[in-house]
Parts: structure tokens; C-alpha cells; sequence
């Protein structure tokens, strides 16, 4: 038998020509913001329709995309966005969430490494300047006639100018909305869920685009009906010069 020698291009090609060897591609997996923003960008939608279509906050749709799990609520909240959001995207939903929950656990390994702080032997070396006694005996303050009358226009003048601010501000900035009852976040097996807060007693108010009366103390209280799964709940409140403060609270009803 004789034997060529060949250079290792050469060597390469003939094993690949003569089948002995076979080039075979590697498949590399996307992770699931990947999977989402392609699934998003084929169906030509952004956050805003997205949002919109499926009712879920733009911010965790984002979140999602850019694997920012630490923006993201509790788990069972997530889920019930993955699966909405597979359908509405046309992909696996058991899928989505199998990949959700490996990039999670991955995620949160890596949050809670700690970072090694400095020993207390470390911070008795470093170097402390010894202050200079004959500073600590010198009076540091001296009250003057003319310092306390410039302190007092100055409270004056601070106060006047706290009153036009406050005044203007009133008018201007968005009308305060708290929200007292449910919190942000809530799993509940009931139908209805009453949903009770306070803002301005000037503003006007609505829960789901529905007008909420609102009592002399600003205070007020309505029930809405909730859907099987994750129900968004949008309360706002807009005062005479159109600004508005909107606050958006998940329920999810088993």
C-alpha cells in the first residue's frame, strides 16, 4: 500500500471528499428574550400594541425581552404573562416557561454570590490624620446682630416662596392617587375585589376607564369583577388642568 503525505488543509479536504469525516453544523439555542423579540418582530408590533392587545404592563413586556428578571413580579404573575404572550406571539407556551424558569434559576444563582467585604483588620490599617487640637478649642460659630436679621429674612423669604411654589404646584403637577386596597401584587379566589384609595377632592376619578365618585375627604371605594387569570386594573386620576396620575394594580384570580 503506499502511503502520501499530505499538509493538513490537504488532509482536511480528502477525509470530507472520501465521506470519512462529515462537517456537521451546530445548532446554538436563543434564550427567551431572543425568542421573543423575534417572535414580536415577524408579527410587526411594538411594546405599545403589544401592551394594548395583551394587557400586560409595556415594562415587564421589556423586561422579559431584555432578561431583566429582577423588573419582573412574583413567579406566578410571570407565568400568567409568558402563557398570554406565547399565544398572542404564536409560540410553545410549555416552551416559553421551561426556558423562563432555567434563565431564572441561572439568574438568581449569580445574585446571590456575595461580594467579599473589607476584613475590620483591613480597616484599622488604613491611615487616620490626627486632628489638630489647638482647631478643636476654636469656637467654630459666633452669632452677630447682623447674622440673626439675615437669618430671619431669609426664613421670610423662604417661606414666601414655599406658599407661591406649593400654590403653583397644586395647579400644575398631577393630582396625588393612593391606593390602599389590594396591594400592586394579590392572588385571590373571589370574583369581585373591592378597591378602595384617596386622591384630591378636585380630581376626577375612574378604575378601567369606569368614572369613580370620590367623597369631601377625597377618599373612595369601588368593587370590579374580576376574570379568571391576571386581571390589570388601571385606576386614574386627572385634575382641571389635564394632568394625571395612573396607577396600575395585578390581580390574579384563581
Amino acid at each position: 500500500m503506499l502511503y502520501k503525505k499530505f499538509k493538513p488543509e490537504e488532509l482536511s479536504n480528502y477525509l470530507i471528499m472520501n465521506n470519512i469525516f462529515t462537517r456537521k453544523k451546530i445548532r446554538v439555542e436563543r434564550n427567551l428574550g431572543d425568542k421573543l423579540k423575534t417572535a414580536r418582530k415577524k408579527k410587526e408590533v411594538d411594546f405599545e400594541e403589544a401592551e394594548a392587545d395583551t394587557k400586560i404592563a409595556m415594562k415587564y413586556l421589556s423586561a422579559l425581552e431584555h432578561s431583566k428578571f429582577d423588573q419582573l413580579p412574583a413567579d406566578v404573575y410571570v407565568y400568567g404573562f409568558l402563557n398570554r404572550y406565547a399565544d398572542y406571539l404564536g409560540l410553545k407556551k410549555d416552551e416559553i416557561v421551561k426556558i423562563y424558569q432555567n434563565e431564572k434559576n441561572v439568574f438568581d444563582s449569580v445574585k446571590n454570590i456575595k461580594i467579599r467585604k473589607h476584613s475590620d483588620q483591613e480597616n484599622k490599617n488604613l491611615l487616620k490624620p490626627k486632628p489638630d487640637e489647638k482647631l478643636l478649642k476654636t469656637p467654630k460659630f459666633f452669632i452677630t446682630p447682623e447674622l440673626a436679621i439675615g437669618f430671619f429674612v431669609t426664613i421670610i423669604v423662604v417661606g414666601l416662596l414655599g406658599y407661591i411654589w406649593f400654590q403653583v404646584k397644586g395647579f400644575a403637577a398631577a393630582p396625588p392617587l393612593e391606593v390602599k386596597n389590594p396591594d400592586a401584587e394579590i392572588v385571590v379566589s373571589l370574583e369581585k375585589i373591592n378597591i378602595t384609595g384617596k386622591t384630591d377632592i378636585t380630581a376626577s376619578l375612574s378604575i378601567n376607564n369606569q368614572a369613580v365618585a370620590v367623597d369631601t375627604e377625597g377618599n373612595f371605594s369601588e368593587e370590579v369583577q374580576l376574570s379568571k387569570g391576571v386581571n390589570s386594573i388601571e385606576i386614574v386620576a386627572r385634575n382641571k388642568a389635564n394632568k394625571e396620575t395612573k396607577k396600575t394594580i395585578q390581580v390574579l384570580s384563581k
